[in-house]
């Protein structure tokens, strides 16, 4: 205040007077311009406000706005100024998906310093193109600070490297000690791991601008300059855009990303280059090139994207069989045949396919075999909605193939080893052919396969409910989609049943998704 400036000594914040002025009951004196607080009346014309646009905002939503803008006039003492909010922009606002960045996108307000020019009618269909664009153009690309970077890798490999492990830890950590200047991978690494950042510089505008400047250099440096540690990048960056949406934003990398993924078959290397000179060169690949392991290591964590999106998104495979062939003969020697490191056991039994002990590199060759199945039935999906009612012959042939596909099914899920097996309440296994033995009977064949998708259903039930409260964050997007289509079953099951009362199964598949939604968007889309 002024009488403790004259006196030279410090007010304490804490108290509405002064200590000293409080014993001598003599009161703090403050100029016109330095007085505490907002101004009278502030916090009235604030909630006035804000009721103004929660009952604007109800009034668009019930259909009543005939005027797609609405105009909203505020007054603060003698001055009136009106403003416009476009009712298209709020309907986006309140339930858009978001595809900025890793974390949901901040709400961007613009000054009222004066009114807004009237934009253009929006149609439904628009609103969410329009949101997305309009939050990317209003983000200020920063480039993240390295010790931000540096720490985002030990929470990549704890969260995301078990479930996908292509990225050999020991090389990744080892160059942290010398990085001056991060490359493209440790950026991509940044980008995917901002979910599971707890920083305090890490809010939601900060985290868009960060990842808008991450995912930008990669993409221009992956298609520009095209090579060995771009790709990577861009694996990873693919990556985590599948686990914010399902549209062309995937769609379009995932065809650069596969592309790009058929040069890897050289062993000399030269069709791809390790990487480009400049601020973005690997030290990794400074002096040696990655061996063949390390390029089959990319390409099977390649191929298991292609495999996530296109299952999900009902879209035809990219890596077509021309393209996995030069890499088969190798897969199990890359991904069980591990290179012993000096800080690491070994823990796995290398003289077969079938490890006797868990090891993350086991279970991802374990996870490609299913994924082998998975694009079989896939394509056996596709194939199916080509079929037309009259095409008797065809219908045939594709209950032959889905018979034969029933059978390796049950093989690869009776093969599984000990390590990966739950107990559940359930048994997943069944065999088709041995609960119908190649009937041709429709009522048997339904009967059959609803009595399999419910043990399927429970089957996820079970899993999500003994490990997403606890593994939550490490848990891959694409169990998201597995407990969506779980709970879409169930309704379609209630449904068909006439029944109105739901399975306390289907709440605890709702509470899993909405667990998951804290480190993957695309869950809390499903």
């Amino acid at each position: 205040c002024d009488r403790c400036r004259r006196r030279k000594s410090r007010c304490g914040r804490g108290y509405p007077s002064c200590q000293g002025y409080v014993t001598s009951q003599v009161t703090c004196q403050y100029g016109n311009r330095r007085c505490p607080g907002f101004a009278p009346g502030h916090r009235q014309v604030l909630e006035s406000r804000i009721r103004q646009l929660e009952a604007q905002l109800e009034g668009s939503q019930s259909g009543r706005a005939g005027n797609p803008h609405t105009f909203i006039e505020e007054s603060s003492g003698g001055n009136h100024e009106t403003q416009m909010m476009s009712a298209g922009e709020q309907a986006t606002r309140a339930s858009q998906v978001g595809t900025q960045g890793p974390t949901p996108a901040s709400t961007h307000e613009s000054n009222s310093g004066g009114p807004e020019k009237p934009e253009a009618v929006l149609k439904p269909s628009d609103w969410v193109f329009q949101g997305t664009f309009a939050r990317t153009a209003s983000l200020e690309e920063r480039k993240p600070p390295l010790d931000l970077i540096v720490s985002s890798t030990s929470v990549f490999f704890r969260h995301i490297h078990p479930w996908f492990p292509f990225l050999d830890s020991h090389l990744v950590l080892h160059d942290l000690a010398d990085l001056r200047e991060p490359t493209l991978l440790y950026y991509a690494i940044f980008g995917a791991s901002i979910p599971f950042l707890y920083h305090p510089r890490l809010n939601n505008t900060q985290s868009d601008s960060f990842w808008k400047y991450t995912k930008r250099r990669i993409f221009i440096e992956a298609s520009e300059e095209p090579s060995y540690a771009a790709l990577e990048a861009a694996t990873i960056l693919t990556l985590d855009l599948s686990g914010m949406t399902n549209g062309p934003q995937v769609w379009s990398r995932l065809a650069v990303v596969a592309r790009l993924a058929a040069q890897l078959r050289t062993a000399s290397g030269r069709v791809l280059r390790q990487s480009v000179s400049g601020g973005s060169r690997d030290g990794r690949l400074a002096t040696t090139r990655p061996s063949a392991r390390q390029r089959a290591k990319l390409f099977w964590a390649i191929f298991a994207l292609d495999s996530f999106i296109s299952i999900t998104t009902s879209q035809p495979t990219l890596l077509t069989e021309h393209i996995l062939r030069p890499f088969r003969p190798s897969r199990e020697a890359t991904w069980l045949h591990e290179p012993s490191h000096p800080s690491a056991s070994c823990s796995a039994s290398y003289g077969s396919a079938e490890p006797s002990t868990y090891s993350v590199s086991a279970a991802f060759f374990k996870l490609l075999q299913l994924l082998d199945v998975s694009r079989s039935y896939h394509d056996l999906y596709l194939s199916y909605i080509t079929l037309t009612g009259n095409d008797e012959s065809g219908t045939v042939s594709w209950l032959d193939s889905f018979y034969s596909l029933s059978h390796a099914a049950d093989n690869c899920l009776r093969g599984l080893p000990p390590w990966c097996r739950l107990l559940l309440n359930t048994n997943t296994t069944a065999s088709y052919a041995s609960q119908y033995s190649y009937t041709r009977g429709t009522e048997r064949v339904r009967e059959s396969a609803t009595v399999s998708c419910a043990n399927s259903a429970r089957a996820i039930i079970d899993i999500a409910s003994m490990f997403v409260k606890t593994h939550g964050d490490r848990i891959g997007w694409p169990f998201s989609w597995s407990i969506w289509t779980a709970a879409r079953y169930l309704l379609t099951s209630a449904k068909a049943a006439g029944s109105v009362q739901l399975s306390s199964g289907f709440y605890i598949l709702l509470d899993s998704l909405q667990e998951l939604g804290k480190y993957w968007q695309i869950s809390k889309k499903y």
